[in-house]
């Protein structure tokens, strides 16, 4: 068997998984929408964990721009995909969140943005709620593979006790709920790296005491024979 005729098989052979190859990754079919949660919040996964403790008591809600996106082509023509939500999935109720029915993928795009606004209630200071949210086939753009039509926010008010308050004690003294919600609410504050690799210092850490202790004599002050106390009965103190 001469030489060119081996080369000629090699590169038959080349040619042809190279044809493969590429069959694998040209897409043939209708197109599919799928949703991507905020990078920054999701991490290439299917839900979001949110909780209000950390942030001031006059926050009321939040928003997430999800993306709901093209599997397939664009087209010169908006288009659009039916929003739901998942109510087997879901323990939230109907005041506690606002999607929209629909969304408008415009002409020539490959996404469109879904707006998710979560809200504080009450109750959220005592148990976590989930919203599950599914595209549907209401409208041009049918739901894709199941893995990516929908997406889950858990969200609480429930405040939890950081883990280094043990180096916060010089400056704030013992933890209580009370307490740590005041402090974020007077300094917009929640994570405090005292004691951490490259975290605040001890001159941070003292202007932010002396800050919270200004803010409850104020507190105190304009309450006069009701000064603050906390989940346990006792005068919050720093």
């Amino acid at each position: 068997m001469n030489r060119l005729y081996i080369l000629g098989i090699i590169l038959l052979q080349f040619a042809f998984f190279a044809c493969k190859k590429n069959e694998t990754h040209t897409w043939i079919g209708e197109d599919y929408g799928r949703i991507e949660g905020p990078k920054e919040w999701t991490l290439s996964t299917d839900s979001i964990r949110f909780s209000f403790a950390t942030f001031q008591s006059v926050v009321q809600d939040y928003e997430f721009l999800a993306k709901v996106y093209i599997t397939g082509k664009v087209a010169d023509f908006d288009r659009k995909v039916g929003i739901s939500v998942d109510t087997k999935g879901t323990t939230a109720v109907a005041n506690q969140y606002e999607i929209p029915s629909t969304v408008v993928i415009p002409k020539n795009e490959h996404f469109a943005v879904l707006p998710i606004k979560i809200k504080r209630t009450a109750d959220l200071a005592q148990k976590a709620v989930r919203l599950k949210i599914t595209l549907n086939d209401r409208e041009e753009i049918k739901p894709g593979t199941t893995d990516w039509n929908n997406l889950s926010i858990i969200w609480s008010d429930i405040l939890m006790k950081p883990n280094n308050w043990d180096n916060l004690t010089e400056f704030f003294k013992d933890y209580s709920d009370t307490k740590y919600r005041f402090i974020i609410d007077i300094l917009q504050i929640a994570d405090f790296t005292y004691g951490q690799s490259n975290g605040m210092t001890w001159g941070e850490m003292n202007n932010y005491r002396l800050q919270v202790i200004q803010a409850l004599q104020e507190y105190n002050a304009a309450h006069p024979g009701n000064p603050l106390t906390d989940e346990n009965n006792q005068l919050v103190t720093f």
